[in-house]
């Protein structure tokens, strides 16, 4: 049988006769149906001349190759294992080669997932799934168990990418978002969390619970600027769920700020002073004289009120409506004899909209 001949041809280690079975099949046509399983293999081999044979007869033979039934029981499970390919050519071929086929791939994604040993690359695994996308949602409990054991922040942060285009929900993640918001080992990790937050639409954002919401607006005073930037702006998308976790944090100011001052050896009203004039400049001159302990207790005051600042700017900029007047004012009222002045200003503008009923006067 001619088929069979070029089909066994494919399998074989001598990259001419591959290449010339592959160009024989695509000329087939349909009539090569039964090929498309081997072929799909030959698309990721090693040899550069194979691949582009087997890539250019696939359509040729099927132009919705990717929907043939022969792939999920025998191409699939061979190309996850090409992911771990010593030749990186191949790795990435069967990498795109998954990626495209799509769902027909996630089973043996998963299974691979399942019998991972801690020396296997995970990686690979976690990214193609990440690829597919919504397509792989299935992969869910499988990715959050892997998450919960693994130490290694390169295979937690793919995991969190790989969720950020599945259209999982926030309820669903939250053990996993939870505990890669509080690792405090990975700027990356926390980064590539609020990610997945930032990939929800606005409305289920909102529906996010206050435990998970208090957690983001921790992130206010994160190491990682860019990081509290963007917990600065997922907290103003979520809105009015957000008042509440923001106004406790700012009602505990007081003892997160004494806790850091103390730390730090600082005393506060100096510490104003020189928030005014030359923006933390000596923080940088207890480098120069190696007091490390004081310089870094010093940095997390400072990030202690840039939080308390964020969040009373993305406070004002959602608009505390009635519903939430009552529970912000004896806050703001405090916050209008802070001892930092720039706190102190902001509280006391807002109050001044307010009238003896709680309401705008503009109302």
């Amino acid at each position: 049988d001619p088929l069979t001949r070029l089909i066994e041809a494919l399998k074989t280690n001598d990259a001419n006769r591959r290449v010339l079975a592959a160009q024989a099949l695509g000329e087939l046509g349909g009539d090569a149906f039964v090929a498309i399983p081997q072929l799909v293999l030959a698309a990721a081999a090693a040899k550069k001349d194979v691949r582009a044979a087997a890539r250019e007869a696939l359509p040729k033979i099927d132009p919705a190759w990717t929907a043939h039934p022969g792939i999920p029981e025998f191409a699939a499970p061979a190309l996850v294992k090409k992911l771990d390919s010593s030749v990186p050519e191949s790795a990435k071929a069967a990498a795109d080669l998954i990626a495209r086929i799509g769902n027909p791939c996630v089973p043996a994604l998963v299974e691979a997932l399942k019998n991972a040993t801690p020396e296997t690359h995970v990686e690979p695994l976690v990214k193609s799934l990440g690829k597919i996308g919504a397509a792989a949602s299935e992969a869910e409990p499988v990715l959050q168990a892997l998450f919960q054991r693994s130490e290694n922040p390169l295979v937690r942060e793919a995991i969190l990418l790989a969720f950020s285009k599945m259209n999982l929900s926030l309820e669903t993640l939250q053990p996993t978002l939870l505990a890669a918001l509080h690792d405090e080992q990975s700027e990356a990790v926390r980064r590539a969390a609020l990610e997945v937050v930032a990939s929800a639409g606005s409305q289920e954002m909102q529906s996010a619970a206050p435990v998970f919401i208090e957690k983001l607006a921790s992130k206010l005073a994160d190491k990682d600027e860019n990081l509290r930037e963007r917990a600065h702006q997922i907290l103003t998308g979520i809105g009015n769920p957000a008042v509440l976790p923001l106004l406790k944090m700012l009602e505990n100011r007081h003892s997160a700020r004494t806790a850091a001052a103390g730390k730090a050896n600082q005393d506060m009203s100096d510490f104003y002073q020189r928030l005014q004039t030359d923006r933390y400049r000596w923080a940088e001159d207890l480098k120069s004289s190696f007091d490390w302990h004081r310089h870094a207790a010093l940095e997390k005051l400072v990030r202690c009120e840039q939080a308390h600042l964020s969040a009373l700017e993305v406070l004002l900029k959602i608009g505390l409506d009635e519903s939430c007047r009552a529970e912000a004012t004896p806050v703001f009222q405090d916050l209008s004899a802070d001892g930092n002045p720039v706190l102190r200003g902001l509280a006391a503008q807002w109050l001044e909209g307010i009238d003896a009923g709680g309401k705008f006067k503009t109302d």
